[in-house]
């Protein structure tokens, strides 16, 4: 009786996991496509200090039944945060020179880096297959790359490198499962605001406000405080239920998500390589993840 009521428990467990990673990967796209749709020149500093003030304000209301969990000054909830800022920072200035489907199908390529981490600090060993995924992954980024213009190729190399930030802040949630998800999230929201507001005041966006925040685009930028802490809030929960490596999976549902965003609504272009490129990503990085080829 004890056993099936275990079981009957985890595949609750399970379904509950699933669903708030599509809630979580809506989430995502929402966010991305209402960040790059404002076209005056402070759209991803105003995205940004949006998301960490009002983001905060937001998660701050999710976080509160928990809050005799707060703690401010734990060196790995600091870490994280510092790591999950800088991603973030790039990523909103990455939707603004190049295309949400570039942004998401580049950073779906976590499980990879989390592969690779694993291998070096819990020496976990892979199979050939698994380099032969990787190597083709890799493939497919050049081509990405290839395909975009000269002056995007900075762009998409740090957002490689923030990747693995990304990948790193990921990992280290299984290492706090005794502070809640939302309190996480918060935590995140603290230091991305406070880096938020600093970028925008230096980039003179506080000159500029009835630009901002005329009436279309509060509305954006509202959004994009809300999605964002909902997500970070519900890639949290993921993770602690589901492993580190589900944490990355809403990314590659975003990437669909935000593609035919773009197709039916922003206008994007995708050529023959481009498409190649996506491809050679997505494919062999949802084999990665559906293969268990990464441990939880």
């Amino acid at each position: 009786y004890d056993d099936r009521v275990a079981a009957s428990v985890a595949r609750n467990n399970t379904f509950r996991g699933f669903f708030l990673l599509w809630c979580a990967a809506v989430s995502l796209a929402i966010c991305l496509e209402s960040a790059r749709a404002p076209q005056h020149g402070f759209a991803w500093q105003g995205a940004l200090c949006v998301r960490g003030v009002f983001g905060g304000i937001i998660a701050l209301a999710i976080a509160w039944p928990n809050r005799k969990y707060f703690v401010y000054f734990h060196w790995k909830l600091i870490l994280r945060s510092l790591l999950l800022t800088f991603y973030t920072i790039w990523m909103f200035y990455a939707v603004t020179k190049i295309t949400s489907a570039d942004v998401t199908t580049i950073t779906s390529t976590q499980p990879l880096w989390i592969a690779i981490l694993s291998m070096v600090f819990l020496k976990k060993k892979y199979s050939w297959l698994f380099w032969i995924a990787g190597s083709i992954v890799v493939v497919g980024m050049a081509l990405l790359v290839d395909a975009k213009p000269p002056e995007a190729y900075s762009v998409i190399v740090l957002l490689l490198l923030f990747t693995v930030m990304r990948a790193i802040s990921i990992m280290m949630i299984r290492s706090m499962m005794e502070i809640p998800a939302t309190v996480i999230a918060y935590h995140y929201a603290i230091v991305v605001g406070i880096f938020g507001v600093v970028i925008f005041f230096v980039e003179g966006g506080h000159q500029h406000l009835d630009v901002v925040f005329d009436g279309t685009g509060t509305v954006l930028l509202l959004v994009v405080a809300a999605t964002a802490s909902i997500y970070q809030a519900l890639v949290a929960k993921v993770v602690q239920i589901l492993g580190s490596i589900s944490g990355t999976v809403g990314i590659m549902i975003a990437t669909v998500i935000v593609y035919f965003l773009g197709v039916g609504k922003a206008g994007y272009s995708f050529n023959t390589v481009h498409i190649l490129g996506l491809i050679l990503i997505i494919v062999p990085t949802l084999w990665i993840i559906c293969s268990k080829q990464v441990a939880r």
